[in-house]
């Protein structure tokens, strides 16, 4: 899919089978710290699996710590680790195996490194089943290694020749923060803004089908906030699912 060259560039990665395909943003350097701002165990049919590859030169601990959508206390919140992750090597982990997350979970999950230095990359796979267990569809996204006080999601809908979306954002500023969510028609006119409220680690997302938006609806939502947050959004079709992160205007 991609070659070496003298010319910097961008790569992607893809998955494809007889029911769907996925794809995902290949990265150009790693972190010590990821985000993944909307992660499932069996909720609203939907569980998520994470790849993690230590792209440092040195053998580090992965913790992972998982907290509920509406967390108090991000310092209750349950963690798992995996030791010894050599360099370049990588590990799954489906949240399906996490025995301290109780079937029905939904909220984010910190991945970080034990020594706070060697930098680590993650793709995200939240899988959607049908009513026998079966995976049926689902959408990829790139964890994030930082947030912004503005995220631009360029793309939403509802109800848009059978297309509608959905965004989760998560509050990565370590405190109490508000903010508002603009949308904005295809020409730039701001149509509506939804204010909202996290605690530190907390969770929300909209759903533009319970908007006040007419049926066809397309356009952009800007979401801006006190301190820092980061968002994905995932887009309903008819026997599709498909999904993007949010773009980091400023820190």
């Amino acid at each position: 899919m991609g070659g070496v060259g003298a010319h910097p560039g961008g790569t992607a990665g893809g998955e494809r089978n007889a029911l769907f395909e996925r794809s995902f943003n290949a990265a150009a350097a790693g972190h010590r710290l990821h985000y993944v701002p909307a992660a499932y165990k069996n909720a609203w049919n939907l569980t998520t699996g994470l790849l993690v590859q230590n792209v440092g030169s040195s053998t580090v601990n992965v913790t992972f710590t998982f907290c509920e959508r509406l967390v108090t206390n991000p310092n209750t919140c349950p963690t798992y680790s995996h030791n010894n992750l050599a360099p370049l090597r990588a590990i799954g982990l489906n949240l399906e195996n996490v025995g301290a997350l109780t079937s029905g979970w939904s909220g984010s999950v910190k991945i970080t490194s034990s020594d706070n230095a060697t930098p680590l990359v993650t793709v995200v796979n939240n899988g959607l089943k049908d009513a026998s267990g079966a995976l049926v569809d689902g959408y990829n996204f790139n964890a994030s290694n930082y947030g912004g006080r503005w995220v631009y999601l360029p793309y939403a809908a509802r109800n848009a020749d059978g297309r509608s979306t959905g965004f989760t954002l998560r509050n990565v500023s370590g405190d109490a923060i508000s903010g508002n969510a603009h949308y904005y028609d295809q020409d730039g006119t701001l149509r509506i803004s939804y204010p909202f409220t996290l605690a530190s680690a907390q969770v929300m997302g909209r759903a533009q089908v319970n908007d006040a938006l007419p049926d066809g609806w397309v356009g952009s939502i800007l979401l801006e906030a006190s301190g820092p947050i980061l968002a994905i959004l995932r887009e309903d079709a008819p026997n599709r699912t498909a999904g993007y992160n949010g773009l980091v205007l400023a820190p």
